[in-house]
């Protein structure tokens, strides 16, 4: 999702990333009936029976609805947030109410069942969102996607060839290139705070470095929870922090396959091409039986799957006669039943994935070189995200705009003085836009400027 405007001011293509559309999607119903998307064509196929026209004419009256409100949208992103009640009126001026209503307290799957009922379209909708489509802002998240383009189609998923470290590699050498200086396995213990002023940063090994402003681009409920200390926060603002709420329910499992499993679906026979991303959402049922089972803290035995054959559309990720398949649930509990995963749960959530990819490759487990599995824990341990979350916070209605991370950070800023934030959990949200680190650089200099009597220093 990385903005037009900040790949263009920086040019990190030039730098190293190369970026790509998926240049086609399967979506995989359990009934197998199928709907394939291709990037060269603006309309879907449809291997459905008795599918109606006139859902399908509702279902894109709906998509252009949306589309709308992202053009809308899009350039309130590149700058601190406006009030939802802004937003809201804003779309009412354009005659967009049902979204007006919707954006901020409908979730995801009753917006949808305004406009479809046939369970097909609806769970095809569904799978646009890589959170919890249940609840209340996961509208405003669809938007949000909208706004951004690859290849000048809006709303659009790709990928970064190597992977997603290709991306903070162009950008590194963005910023060496203009002098700054990267410090690598450095971990950082605390900010460094005096008299309720951000001074610097302590490593983990003990050094100390001291700046006048500090950014962390690491998650809220971290930095003011780990990197800050009890005593350097206000009363009210810790009540606040604890507050937010932060918790993902994904899971991956990583296969090294010896060769491609073969698919079955209606329309299969169309189609000599290996289709490199597939959804599997199963039926609603089951959906939402595996969204309670993981809210619940237990491993649903039926999951909504994303699989992507990455070294499909990027055969530099795997050797030469294999493939590199990425196998993301969408609910999986953080903790099983308030405690750590253990070696019994991963084996019966690998069980389960596997199960299901059988039900529609009926030689998949026979394709099956090696596995590495991603719980919860371990992303959230891996990469320092509390509680596993994509977006660092939930985007929930209470944890937007004005409100994202929390009211009266909205800004960037923090109650600590020359501390402000980057990362995902500040406006508008994640999904390596770049808008965050854009807009909090922006605040920054504001903030320069007002002490340099009103000149942007140089």
């Amino acid at each position: 999702m990385l903005q037009k405007k900040i790949n263009e001011r920086f040019h990190i293509e030039k730098n190293g990333l190369e970026k790509s559309l998926f240049p086609h999607e399967l979506l995989i119903f359990a009934d197998k009936s199928s709907i394939t998307r291709h990037a060269s064509q603006q309309e879907p196929e449809y291997h459905i029976n008795h599918l109606l026209d006139e859902e399908i004419e509702s279902n894109d009256t709906m998509w252009k609805e949306l589309s709308q409100a992202a053009e809308i949208i899009e350039p309130l992103l590149l700058q601190p947030p406006i009030l939802k009640k802004e937003v809201e009126d804003l779309l009412r001026k354009n005659q967009l109410y049902a979204i007006a209503k919707a954006i901020f307290t409908e979730s995801w799957y009753d917006f949808i069942g305004r406009y479809v009922q046939d369970e097909r379209l609806l769970l095809e909708n569904l799978t646009f969102t890589i959170d919890d489509p249940f609840e209340p802002g996961s509208v405003y998240r669809i938007i949000y996607g909208l706004t951004a383009s690859i290849e000048g189609v809006a709303g659009a998923w790709g990928y970064a060839k190597g992977g997603m470290g290709a991306v903070t590699q162009a950008l590194a050498r963005v910023a060496t290139d203009r002098g700054v200086r990267i410090y690598t396995s450095s971990d950082v213990q605390s900010i460094l705070v005096t008299e309720n002023v951000a001074r610097g940063v302590v490593l983990e090994n003990g050094t100390v470095h001291t700046c006048d402003i500090v950014v962390s681009n690491v998650d809220p409920l971290a930095t003011f929870s780990r990197l800050l200390t009890e005593h350097q926060l206000p009363t009210a603002f810790r009540a606040t922090v604890q507050a937010l709420q932060a918790t993902g329910y994904g899971a991956k499992i990583q296969f090294a396959l010896h060769k491609l499993p073969h698919f079955l679906f209606h329309g299969s026979e169309k189609y000599t091409t290996f289709f490199g991303k597939i959804v599997l959402p199963g039926t609603l049922d089951e959906i939402q039986y595996a969204r309670h089972a993981a809210i619940a803290g237990r491993i649903p035995e039926k999951n909504f799957l994303f699989v992507t054959f990455q070294s499909y559309f990027d055969p530099s990720l795997a050797p030469a006669n294999s493939y590199l398949l990425s196998v993301e649930a969408l609910f999986v509990p953080y903790t099983i039943d308030g405690k750590a995963w253990g070696e019994q749960d991963k084996e019966l959530f690998y069980t389960t994935v596997v199960h299901t990819l059988s039900t529609y490759a009926s030689d998949f487990e026979e394709c099956i070189q090696d596995w590495h599995m991603w719980t919860p824990t371990e992303f959230a341990e891996r990469f320092h995200v509390t509680a596993n979350s994509h977006f660092h916070l939930r985007l929930i209605p209470e944890q937007l705009f004005e409100d994202r991370p929390c009211w009266g950070c909205g800004d960037y800023t923090t109650p600590v003085q020359n501390l402000y934030l980057c990362g995902a959990g500040t406006h508008p949200g994640g999904s390596v836009s770049g808008i965050n680190g854009h807009n909090c650089a922006q605040e920054i200099l504001k903030m320069l400027s007002i002490k340099a009597g009103g000149a942007i220093p140089p």
